[in-house]
């Protein structure tokens, strides 16, 4: 069946860099994008789409006062019912994207949006791995009684798991030139919020201290101040760097828009993502898209993008000597350096557009029959 409209919805807490280069994929296909959101971030780019806020309803603000929001998916901000079936009564889209459907949110939409008889595709950043019986129970249930299927971004593979469950890539766009740098002084950076600690930027100063001492380099930190909180940790980070001499070799920078930072992707050699435990952190992706060359720690979602052909790239979680290990061969020789971003910018074909066209295709056909086309 070929495609009856051009209507495609997401449904999620915010319109996530991660979702740029797959909003990006379909508006290239010619699709009409909407994004209803919970809220909207400092750092978002709204060039071609402007999201659709739907304010917390009052039980939610309720709930959020004694509990908070549900954490990073912020699964306990949702609007009032009525209103938002009031508000998509007459959409009937060609696909709902529907993120992290354990949400109070996402269970609106999935119940709205399957009565009308929509597509529903449900996604998660978070390995299959790692759910528990009873969720595995609940995803199962929830995708046979709705005809949806539900895909995640951090597999290699999804010969292992039960039918309706896939892999499906994260886009990045790739289009970008090959920027060569001078290696007189070695460039790092990472990316992350400065209220997460989970993000490790204390571990990333700590390897720019001990490089320091016998090599010459500079480093960026990027990260969100969306908050009091998050404004006080960066200080404190600054005070840290401070203390260990390296104010003049790190540069902190926040609220960076989201197309601004492809500048220091492009005036750096290396990208650090010290973070423990991230379910799936797409700038990996991006600064390889650039060349850089780039590190994770083992309990990254995203490290999938690097076993296959980087896994020296791969260092223990919160180990500072195991990091330092990895990072100091290729600061030892330039022509290694070259090498490692020669074949970091070949396998930028493993998430680029035609490899999501090719699969979300077969995706939907093998299920419903209908093409993207």
């Amino acid at each position: 069946m070929v495609r009856t409209n051009n209507k495609i919805i997401f449904v999620a807490p915010r319109m996530h860099t991660n979702e740029y280069g797959i909003s990006q994929f379909f508006l290239e296909k010619g699709f009409d994008l909407e994004f209803h959101v919970n809220t909207i971030g400092k750092t978002e780019i709204h060039k071609h789409i402007k999201p659709t806020l739907f304010k917390a309803s009052i039980i939610s603000s309720m709930i959020k006062f004694f509990f908070g929001n549900g954490r990073g998916d912020l699964g306990f901000l949702f609007p009032s019912f009525f209103k938002y079936f009031k508000k998509v009564k007459n959409k009937k889209p060609f696909l709902v994207f529907i993120k992290n459907p354990m949400r109070v949110f996402s269970i609106y939409a999935i119940i709205i949006f399957r009565i009308k008889g929509c597509k529903i595709i449900l996604y998660s950043q978070s390995s299959f791995h790692s759910w528990s019986k009873f969720k595995w129970f609940f995803a199962k249930l929830l995708v046979h009684s709705t005809d949806s299927i539900w895909i995640s971004p951090i597999l290699n593979s999804d010969q292992e798991y039960p039918v309706r469950f896939h892999y499906l890539p994260f886009v990045v766009e790739n289009d970008f030139p090959n920027k060569a740098l001078s290696t007189n002084k070695f460039k790092l950076m990472m990316i992350g919020k400065y209220k997460s600690d989970r993000k490790n930027h204390k571990l990333f100063i700590d390897l720019i201290y001990l490089l320091s001492r016998k090599y010459n380099i500079h480093a960026d930190i990027i990260g969100e101040t969306e908050c009091v909180d998050s404004r006080k940790k960066l200080k404190a980070l600054q005070d840290y760097s401070k203390s260990l001499g390296t104010e003049n070799l790190i540069s902190f920078h926040e609220n960076i828009p989201f197309t601004d930072i492809k500048k220091y992707y492009s005036s750096n050699h290396i990208y650090i993502l010290p973070s423990s435990n991230e379910p799936a952190a797409i700038s990996i992706l991006e600064a390889m898209s650039f060349g850089l060359i780039s590190f994770c720690s083992d309990t990254c979602g995203t490290k999938v993008y690097l076993e296959r052909f980087f896994p020296d790239l791969i260092f223990k979680s919160d180990s500072l000597s195991d990091l330092r290990d990895k990072i100091e061969p290729l600061l030892e020789s330039k022509s290694l350096l070259k090498l490692y971003k020669k074949l970091t910018l070949e396998c930028k074909s493993q998430f680029n557009k035609s490899q999501y066209d090719s699969k979300l295709n077969s995706l939907i056909y093998r299920y419903w029959k209908m093409s993207l086309d």
